[in-house]
């Protein structure tokens, strides 16, 4: 178990400005302060629409990733990749910046150690794939006691070897973002995104970038939405989605949907079925899913669950798919679609007065009906 000082140690409001070039990067948090996560809340139809399908917990054969929060999770190149984020190290929690890689969700290769090279050791960063390219984009660290956080952006197209094209800096410039925790990135039309995320403050902020070296910042049109990190944002069919997010350095949860045609343009879709951030989301079966995280719950009790998940195929009607699903609790996790289902794994959750990490892969089973 992590304590709850150790895990809140970067929030406080401290001006950014560090760089991990510095090796000595002990410990960084997975997020504000861990309490109950999120119910399926009042406006969700409660139904259990998996066309016979069920969620399984997937085994490891040999070596897997450690127990983490705030890491990040792509598919690239028919693989799926975890790479980086918080681990504990006798009950302290640490950084890393290993990649781990696997054809089957099963066997599990570490292509890259924890180690010095490339991008440094950080946690609550924005990993996506964009431009046939996997990227890692911001994040924070602890630098003895202080929150050092990353403005940088690093590509791959064998997890092994990194390219920096973007080196971190504050502030933030007319041709790229400052410095940032908490962020959404997604790759969409062939561009890159970097959305929101917090320094001092939370941010409300869009960047397009077409090389990851050169920035725009947009500006924003039509509904306006709050400064936010810990959001989760998607790309389907070229449109962007925004979905809730935490009310900055608070444990309060943003409910709103948003879309976009191109990052700029903002339209209200609707209402999550509760409060929610630190949460993961997918697009599965052509609709929107958010699967756990944490924030306000509506059931009358303020206890929100961590294993509820929801669906959308317009962002404004939602269902719980169940209640609770059958993996336990957590946020600051992972979800992805990878060899056509749908992937949760690893993240964080509340234990006593402190937080534990989790190291475990669930998926759906396949439809029965495409056997």
């Amino acid at each position: 178990m992590i304590t709850k000082y150790a895990m809140i140690l970067l929030l406080s409001m401290t001006a950014a400005g560090w760089s991990c070039s510095d090796p000595a990067r002990p410990a960084v948090d997975a997020g504000p302060d861990a309490t109950p996560d999120a119910d399926a809340g009042p406006d969700a139809d409660v139904v259990n629409p998996l066309s016979g399908r069920t969620w399984e917990e997937v085994l490891p054969a040999g070596e897997r990733w450690e127990a983490r929060g705030g890491f990040g999770a792509v598919v690239f190149d028919g693989k799926l990749w975890v790479m980086g984020g918080m681990v504990s190290r006798g009950g302290t929690p640490a950084v890393v910046n290993d990649v781990w890689v696997t054809a089957d969700g099963v066997a599990w290769e570490r292509v890259k150690p924890d180690d010095a090279s490339g991008w440094c050791a950080r946690a609550n960063f924005a990993a996506f794939v964009a431009g046939g390219r996997m990227w890692v984009t911001g994040g924070n660290w602890d630098d003895a006691g202080e929150p050092a956080y990353e403005s940088d952006a690093w590509w791959s197209v064998d997890g092994v070897t990194w390219t920096r094209v973007l080196e971190s800096h504050w502030p933030a410039t007319d041709t790229a973002w400052g410095d940032r925790k908490g962020h959404a990135g997604v790759g969409s039309g062939g561009r890159l995104f970097v959305l929101g995320g917090a320094d001092t403050a939370a941010l409300a902020d869009v960047w397009v970038s077409d090389d990851g070296a050169v920035w725009e910042r947009l500006t924003l049109s039509g509904e306006a939405w709050e400064g936010r990190a810990h959001a989760a944002v998607l790309s389907r069919e070229d449109t962007l989605w925004l979905l809730g997010g935490q009310r900055g350095y608070t444990t309060e949860a943003f409910d709103d949907v948003l879309s976009s045609p191109d990052g700029a343009r903002w339209t209200r879709a609707g209402t999550l079925p509760a409060p929610v951030y630190g949460h993961a989301a997918a697009v599965f079966d052509g609709d929107l899913w958010v699967l756990g995280g944490q924030g306000s719950g509506d059931d009358g009790s303020g206890t929100p669950t961590g294993s509820h998940v929801w669906r959308s195929p317009d962002g404004d009607v939602w269902t719980a798919v169940s209640p609770d699903a059958p993996f336990p609790p957590r946020w600051y996790h992972q979800a992805v679609v990878f060899q056509e289902t749908l992937w949760v794994l690893g993240g964080v959750y509340q234990e006593g007065m402190g937080i534990a990490l989790r190291d475990d892969l669930w998926r759906l089973t396949p439809d029965p009906e495409a056997r």
